[in-house]
């Protein structure tokens, strides 16, 4: 498990055998907007609409979000049945919405939980709910801890820290009491979290990689090739690792409601010259998440040293994406960064008409 491997969310990078453009990042074409539901975040961000979903097995609808200044949720693994969708990591993958704030998320998300008998990821227990209901702005006596000791590394935007004091100041405008956390077991659940990924690609794919190989984008074949490079040994000491893991996460959050982290490390980094060697993957904080299977929603908390969006993430025990949203929408009516567009867009929208 200390194999260096390219996660999920790094496809959609520039593929020179692809005929398709790469999607540009809003806030700087010259920037890489995230994956791989980068039009999902882009479309949003740039105003073509209104919400998006993206599909999230290591970070493909948070690391978009984050980048683009939009809001992304991963909401609990089996809230949201994935019938339809193909798989890439079938113990991890999510279907989630991006979209400008954590209240329209909610909406999103009560039309698309509830059981549905053709996912067998699913527990028959999942109901529908109204996620919007919970949503007041009143998170008084909540206590959210907050982790930097994995998160604030060298090599971090400049103004990290301080756009993370910022958010938490404003959680505790909310309401909420804050207290510094450790989350268990980091850098073991993100290894974990990428074996599980790239082995469960591979047994899917394999045979259509076989049969159908021009079919299969260069990022795609170099991510789902990957997988056969672990043995089963490998496999099932990641699913060992996630079992511990989520316990000791179960126990921590027994002491906190809610855990707030930095999304990713720095602001969206420029497209040329980025490839899967280049990628600066130990600056994406979002696998942690996925090997729990808890929601988290990514949401925009100011602007980094390039002027680019910096992300907050606020976690939860699984299945309570409610009280996740509530906390994401309380911080949302005491900041702003969810309202700022992108300066090429807001230079298109003041042109006068005609």
């Amino acid at each position: 498990m200390g194999k260096t491997v390219m996660p999920e969310y790094c496809i959609g990078l520039s593929d020179p055998s692809s005929p398709y453009p790469t999607t540009r990042n809003p806030w700087d074409p010259s920037k890489w907007p995230g994956g791989s539901s980068s039009g999902s975040g882009a479309g949003v961000a740039a105003g073509m609409f209104l919400g998006a979903l993206g599909t999230d097995t290591g970070g493909s609808v948070r690391i978009p979000a984050a980048f683009c200044g939009v809001t992304g949720l991963k909401q609990t693994y089996g809230l949201v049945p994935k019938s339809g969708c193909l798989p890439y990591g079938v113990t991890l993958d999510i279907i989630g919405p991006m979209t400008r704030s954590a209240a329209d998320a909610a909406v999103m998300l009560s039309v698309m939980a509830g059981y549905e008998p053709s996912d067998l990821s699913m527990s028959p227990n999942v109901g529908t709910s109204d996620f919007r209901a919970a949503l007041d702005g009143d998170i008084r006596g909540m206590r959210i801890g907050v982790d930097r000791a994995n998160h604030l590394l060298n090599g971090s935007d400049p103004l990290l820290a301080t756009r993370l004091d910022e958010a938490c100041s404003a959680l505790t405008d909310a309401g909420a009491a804050l207290v510094e956390v450790e989350l268990p077991l980091f850098e073991e659940l993100t290894t974990a979290c990428v074996v599980t990924m790239v082995t469960d690609a591979f047994a899917f794919h394999r045979n259509w990689m076989t049969e159908r190989w021009t079919d299969y984008g260069g990022s795609m074949r170099a991510s789902v090739g990957i997988g056969a490079t672990f043995t089963a040994a490998d496999y099932a000491q990641a699913q060992k690792v996630r079992r511990i893991g989520a316990n000791r996460l179960a126990a921590l959050l027994e002491d906190v409601d809610l855990l707030a982290v930095p999304t990713v490390a720095i602001g969206a980094p420029t497209l040329d010259g980025l490839t899967r060697e280049t990628m600066p993957v130990q600056m994406l904080y979002t696998l942690y998440w996925n090997a729990v299977g808890c929601p988290t929603i990514a949401v925009p908390m100011g602007l980094g040293d390039a002027g680019l969006p910096l992300s907050l993430s606020i976690a939860g025990k699984p299945f309570a994406d409610d009280m996740v949203l509530k906390a994401a929408d309380a911080f949302q009516r005491q900041t702003t960064h969810h309202l700022l567009a992108p300066p090429t867009v807001a230079s298109v929208s003041a042109k006068p008409e005609g």
